[in-house]
């Protein structure tokens, strides 16, 4: 059977930031970027289940991409870190791409909230001296779900 190639993209991805080209990146990389809510480390690990891949190999490359701003970290207050993409990745870590997230006051629930919402970090009104810093904003609550 033969080896499937990496879209060609998430190569252009890796390479643009220095990165070499290997099965784990090219894994982790598409596992968080094609998912619609942040992951954690264990979320990942579960996703990649089949790959083979060990936990601490998921871990180090979740830190590698965050490290050189492909993979943005969120924290959302319950001491996990969770991790979504950043768009092509051609932005520098946390900038211009920070953006609003709802955390589940009841599961621990964390999910994007609209760029176009109320709550957009690098809308006019922010204040110049957090333009272009690390910036989060989180509305807490309970979901849907926990309503329920």
């Amino acid at each position: 059977m033969a080896e499937q190639r990496a879209p060609l993209e998430t190569e252009q991805h890796l390479r643009r930031r220095g990165l070499r080209v290997t099965r784990p990146r090219v894994l982790v990389l598409e596992s968080v970027t094609g998912a619609a809510t942040p992951l954690s480390h264990a979320d990942v690990v579960v996703r990649l289940a089949a790959s083979g891949l060990d936990r601490a190999t998921i871990y180090r490359n979740l830190q590698t991409l965050a490290d050189v701003g492909l993979l943005r970290r969120v924290e959302a207050g319950d001491r996990v870190f969770r991790f979504e993409g950043v768009g092509d990745g051609t932005a520098p870590p946390l900038h211009a791409v920070a953006h609003a997230h709802f955390v589940c006051t009841a599961c621990g629930e964390v999910r994007c909230l609209p760029d176009d919402g109320p709550f957009r970090p690098n809308a006019a009104d922010v204040p110049g001296a957090a333009k272009g810093r690390p910036l989060e904003v989180q509305l807490r609550g309970t979901c849907e779900a926990c309503v329920s």
